[in-house]
């Protein structure tokens, strides 16, 4: 699935990708996800999420986008959206290659101060974002890890 509303239909238009990964952010992919209390985290956060666990939220949805928030401005100095999705781009398909029998998720947003990437496995009856992402003002973007649509996304605006 592959879900974005009009903020970041209008943010596309002009959306470049850079032309290399940045190191940091190609190191939180590399390092992969490990499980605890049944959810999938990013490994690359392990150590800072110590003092943290399911305990602390309402959901695992909402334990694992505590955990698995990647601040996108933290790791490079501009094109914070595009350097966003490319991230979740290649977040999605690392988890599609390493076989995972879930559907995971990555919500993308941005503002003017920076973007943000967030990923869960898709649960029944647990949402991070409400159905209608137009209800958002900044750029939102949702996209799954069941199906290629924001790939195919990013090659139909050339930008992959």
């Amino acid at each position: 699935m592959l879900k974005y509303n009009a903020a970041m239909a209008n943010a596309l238009l002009s959306l470049r990708l850079p032309e290399h990964s940045s190191v940091e952010l190609s190191s939180i992919i590399e390092k992969g996800f490990f499980k605890k209390d049944g959810c999938e985290l990013l490994d690359y956060f392990k150590e800072s999420s110590v003092g943290v666990g399911l305990n602390h939220f309402e959901d695992q949805t909402g334990y694992e986008c505590f955990v698995n928030s990647i601040h996108i401005d933290d790791y490079v100095e501009s094109n914070w959206l595009g350097n966003a999705l490319q991230f979740a781009s290649e977040l999605l398909d690392r988890w599609s290659a390493n076989l995972h029998p879930e559907v995971l998720q990555v919500i993308v947003s941005g503002d003017e101060f920076g973007a943000m990437v967030k990923a869960h496995v898709v649960r029944m009856h647990e949402f991070w974002l409400r159905d209608n992402l137009d209800e958002y003002e900044d750029p939102v973007l949702m996209a799954t890890s069941d199906n290629r649509q924001l790939n195919e996304l990013l090659s139909q605006l050339g930008i992959k």
